[in-house]
């Protein structure tokens, strides 16, 4: 894992299948102090790693998201907000 934190109290959003890249960016993101929202479809595979990352001592969320879908995206980075705070524009 690195140790600058680049990207600390930053939250990345991980979107469609969080297996291999997916994950690993997630990962990634976390080791540099990102927290990250990971969505999908397929809430059971964003829980799998959502509670893989919060055993690794990382920050996520995970939330079952359409991203072809406003509504679903608005509901999701307001969730995201409420966890962490402020939104970049």
């Amino acid at each position: 894992m690195l140790s600058n934190h680049n990207l600390k109290n930053k939250v990345a959003v991980i979107t469609g299948e969080v297996s291999g890249l997916g994950r690993a960016t997630a990962f990634r993101l976390v080791s540099e102090g990102a927290n990250v929202c990971l969505v999908d479809v397929n809430l059971d595979h964003v829980n799998k790693v959502k509670k893989q990352i919060m055993e690794a001592g990382g920050k996520a969320l995970a939330k079952k998201c359409d991203i072809n879908s406003s509504e679903d995206i608005k509901e999701g980075m307001m969730e995201a907000h409420d966890l962490w705070g402020h939104m970049e524009k």
